[in-house]
């Protein structure tokens, strides 16, 4: 496989965003996958967890520290997709950035995500599950252009009056 891809991943609260399952996941692809790199943007400023290897961080991980809004938009356009491998999410604000951006997304399987994904422009994987997450990330690598057309015909979806209208929605139901 001739081919080069860059997720982009937030790293607020790290251990919330489940870094850990997307190392692991990048470690069960094996060699076999050593051309796909992460990129992390969060407002964090070690650049390494305890738990990551440093090996693979140096490999696979960029760590871009606390980015401007303004330039958010130049990140996502410049990664194949979001991962968001997060264990818990109030609203998915970097989802909706993202396929506003025309970048598909690969999320943790949840209500917060999938009732925000349209058509083919989220690939799902199961909470915590670093082998669910792997083969999502094969299926998306084995097609990329499927997932990327797919985002781009509905990315017009995610402008912001209807996010804004969407994550109100979401809090009411919250607070129900």
């Amino acid at each position: 496989m001739e081919r080069r891809l860059t997720f982009v991943t937030s790293r607020e609260r790290a251990r919330m965003k489940g870094l850990g399952i997307l190392r692991s996941a990048l470690e069960e692809l094996g060699d076999s996958f050593n051309d796909l790199s992460v990129r992390v943007i969060g407002a964090d400023s070690a650049p390494v967890e305890p738990w990551m290897d440093q090996s693979l961080v140096d490999e696979r991980f960029e760590f871009m520290g606390r980015v401007p809004r303004a330039d958010l938009r130049k990140h996502y356009l410049q990664s194949d997709a979001l991962v968001l491998a997060s264990f818990t999410e109030a609203g998915p604000n970097v989802m909706y950035e993202a396929l506003a951006c025309g970048v598909p997304v690969i999320a943790t399987n949840g209500d917060v995500f999938r009732n925000h994904s349209i058509g083919n422009n989220t690939l799902f994987f199961d909470r915590g599950d670093s082998s669910s997450l792997a083969r999502q990330i094969e299926r998306f690598y084995d097609e990329p252009e499927r997932y990327w057309e797919a985002a781009f015909r509905t990315s017009s979806q995610y402008d912001i009056e209807r996010t804004f209208d969407a994550l109100l929605e979401e809090y009411r139901s919250l607070l129900e």
